[in-house]
């Protein structure tokens, strides 16, 4: 049977429809009750404060993790994620997860019209929406969905001759994290020989571009500020790179077989510039240590965050190798139905796992989360232990700090365990924090040690 006779047969614009029921049913049934990494809390927070006009926090007791200047402190994260968490967070901070569960559906169907326009089957578009990074990310407060989203959008644009439109969306992409800005060079530098469409590009990605600078100027007060990947916390070290690639090796293939190779032999349109842009990406991260010591589903996806935004470039050669690879198999209608009932289940069952998994480790910090709350008031000082789940950050930015929220749960004086010499005379209460894992349990201690 031919290829396209066999698809449209079995497969329709309905099987898309019932992947995207099942997700949105799938996000529901296991709901994120809280965030999960101290990033998140600064993504809702600045939409917070965006509500209020200001994005300064002057109370260094009630920082909770934002970088300090002079006279004030400032989440170190970009606008873009805030922006759009800022409407379901205007209603209450738990409809927030909504955004990029919605996010996520808009990317799906924008890959879905990349694979119309390169004549590959539709019905490869549930190979993204049950990617299992993407399902993870798209449970977050994170920036991962919105710059799956971007890159998207910009190839889509691209595809279609929009070069301007390309430029805008891959331009939009730096509100949300400045390296997408190098997915988007190898599709700037490569049409530089057609000097109109690249001209037109580069003014669409401008405009967000002055956007971002005009922002860093207004918070940061420089057009470029420094960024936490850079910083000490961070360890570039050379001999991280077989580690990491390794790790990204497994996420691409781990439920996709061979998807890695397919994407490095294909050879459809913008191949150069995706290769070159997934390069630049891997390149630039791989040196990076961002692994907790501690190997779990959370701790494996988070690892590989940096690297999600050229993934979608992945699974669109994926989905052109496996079109194209099922009709020289030569598989009977019985057994392409089979095939197609046996990849469903295995798509299933990773997203179900996903959700569950996270759903879980989300639901035991906010217990946590809860019960310091109920135990602490807002005269009392809060001592967060630097060491708070075995993640490698400085001294003066534990990561449970980034856990409080005093513009929706209530006002909490916190600071890290560095700092307790300096504040300890000023409060008649005082409280030392910690988590621990036992087992893959995340615990906590909470102890009065004044008061």
């Amino acid at each position: 049977m031919e290829k396209s006779s066999v698809f449209e047969e079995i497969f329709s614009t309905k099987i898309l429809i019932a992947g995207a029921i099942i997700f949105v049913l799938m996000f529901l049934s296991f709901y994120p009750k809280f965030y999960y990494f101290p990033d998140e809390q600064h993504y809702l927070r600045n939409s917070y404060l965006l509500l209020n006009g200001s994005m300064k926090i002057f109370d260094p007791l009630k920082a909770y993790g934002y970088t300090g200047y002079e006279g004030y402190f400032v989440s170190k994260y970009f606008i873009g994620t805030s922006v759009l968490l800022l409407p379901f967070a205007a209603i209450h901070w738990e409809f927030a997860f909504i955004a990029n569960m919605l996010l996520h559906l808009a990317s799906f169907f924008v890959f879905v019209l990349i694979l119309k326009e390169l004549k590959i089957s539709r019905i490869f578009g549930l190979l993204f929406l049950f990617f299992p990074a993407f399902v993870f990310f798209s449970r977050t407060l994170l920036s991962e969905t919105a710059s799956v989203f971007i890159v998207l959008l910009g190839t889509y644009f691209l595809i279609r001759k929009k070069t301007f439109s390309g430029g805008l969306a891959f331009g939009a992409g730096m509100l949300f994290r400045f390296t997408n800005a190098l997915v988007f060079a190898p599709f700037l530098l490569l049409s530089l020989k057609e000097t109109r469409a690249s001209k037109k590009m580069l003014i669409g990605f401008s405009v967000f571009a002055a956007i971002l600078i005009l922002y860093n100027l207004a918070v940061f007060q420089t057009a470029l500020p420094s960024y936490s990947f850079l910083e000490a916390d961070n360890i570039f070290n050379f001999s991280n790179i077989p580690f990491k690639a390794l790790m990204f090796a497994t996420a691409t293939m781990a439920l996709y077989p061979l998807m890695l190779f397919a994407f490095i032999f294909y050879r459809g349109i913008f191949a150069r510039e995706m290769k070159l842009a997934a390069g630049l990406l891997l390149l630039f991260y791989l040196p990076y240590y961002f692994q907790p010591f501690k190997i779990s589903i959370n701790d494996f996806f988070i690892g590989i965050r940096f690297w999600v935004p050229v993934m979608p470039f992945f699974l669109i050669a994926y989905a052109r190798f496996i079109d194209d690879l099922l009709p020289k198999l030569k598989f009977s209608r019985q057994q392409f139905i089979y095939g197609a009932v046996f990849a469903t289940i295995v798509l299933l069952a990773g997203a179900a796992t996903v959700n569950f998994q996270h759903s879980k480790l989300a639901s035991d910090r906010f217990e946590i989360f809860k019960a310091v709350y109920s135990a602490t008031n807002e005269n009392s000082l809060i001592v967060s232990d630097p060491s708070t789940t075995g993640i490698a950050y400085k001294a003066n930015d534990s990561p449970f700090n980034s856990m409080f929220f005093s513009e929706w749960f209530g006002k909490r004086n916190v600071i890290a365990l560095s700092e307790y010499e300096k504040y300890k005379n000023g409060f008649a209460e005082i409280f030392y924090f910690k988590t621990f894992f036992e087992g893959s349990r995340l615990e906590f201690e909470l102890k009065k040690i004044k008061g």
